[in-house]
């Protein structure tokens, strides 16, 4: 009896850390890139380290925290290449759970989803943002649990988490509210019509919008890395076919030195190498990079800053030089 009360003294305390925690974090009371050190969080939530160390490892299985071996625990910090990278696993994985839930999304589901939008549209009227990015990181999480593939529900538990730390960071300059509550209504309208393809096209609308917000907000110059006058929505799959088809340009610019220096079959196979980085990016990379650069070597150093891995960078831009030779 003792030894039962006693766990679940334990199992109460580390879901008091668990929350206390997260709420800095997603709140922005704990700066990005900061060190959570086990002592100091028991000494500020006057808490023992026991539950503090539990609810560490509880957040970076959601990816709100990261463990260093040797140096401990951390908020993430990000870059464009971290939205770059995290989006394109987002994209992928969300239109697969949206497309299984249209399929098995019963009653339940449906009323749960339904209720998360309407508590989610009051906390962003009253301007409670830390509600609001916690409807909204339930509502996702709701349709991965929807698909019924467990290992589909694991990895969009990691991915999703730090994709909306990035859009808790970006809040207060992105503002995508009232457009973001018409995608997910959107996405809820094709998973009640069990309308597997709609549910697809509405999340992969909703990432494409979110994406292009993010990489703006993370952008180190005032100048967008995206033009929002754009309005198509590509994915890795439709650019690398519409490529195939010549129907996407690049942007006319004044001085066209760089792009005279490629013929159309090398620019398609450095945006297609590209793509197989940065995702649907791709071609708005290509762009900025011919933009903003003199030579066609500087243009394709430009592009390789902005694949996540060091590794594959180096290895895109030594491939890519090769072809120009």
């Amino acid at each position: 009896m003792i030894e039962s009360q006693t766990q679940n003294q334990k199992t109460v305390l580390s879901d008091q850390a668990y929350r206390l925690v997260r709420s800095a974090i997603l709140t922005g009371k704990v700066p990005f890139g900061t060190q959570l050190v086990v002592r100091e969080l028991s000494e500020i939530l006057n808490l023992s380290p026991t539950p503090i160390k539990s609810a560490l490892i509880s957040l970076e299985s959601e990816g709100l925290v990261i463990a260093i071996p040797f140096r401990g625990f951390f908020v993430p910090s990000f870059d464009v290449s971290d939205v770059l990278e995290i989006y394109s696993l987002r994209e992928a994985f969300e239109r697969k759970a949206a497309r299984l839930a249209a399929i098995h999304a019963d009653k339940n589901v449906l009323n749960k989803l339904n209720s998360m939008l309407n508590f989610q549209k009051e906390a962003a009227e009253a301007g409670n943002t830390e509600q609001h990015i916690e409807l909204d990181l339930s509502f996702h999480r709701t349709i991965a649990e929807a698909s019924r593939n467990q290992r589909l529900i694991d990895v969009c538990r990691g991915v999703l988490g730090q994709a909306h730390l990035m859009v808790a960071n970006a809040t207060l300059s992105v503002g995508r509210y009232p457009e973001m509550h018409l995608e997910h209504e959107a996405i809820l309208r094709a998973i009640q019509n069990k309308d597997a393809d709609a549910a697809e096209t509405a999340v992969w609308v909703h990432n494409q919008n979110a994406s292009r917000s993010l990489i703006n907000f993370y952008q180190k110059d005032d100048t967008p890395l995206i033009d929002f006058s754009n309005d198509k929505l590509l994915t890795t799959e439709t650019i690398l076919s519409r490529l195939q088809e010549d129907k996407l340009e690049l942007s006319q610019k004044e001085d066209e030195a760089i792009e005279q220096l490629l013929n159309e079959f090398q620019k398609n196979q450095i945006r297609e190498a590209l793509a197989e980085f940065v995702g649907p990016m791709a071609i708005f990379v290509v762009m900025d990079a011919l933009e903003k650069t003199d030579t066609l070597k500087d243009a394709l150093e430009m592009m390789s800053t902005k694949i996540p891995k060091q590794k594959d960078a180096q290895g895109f831009l030594e491939e890519m030089l090769e072809l120009i030779e």
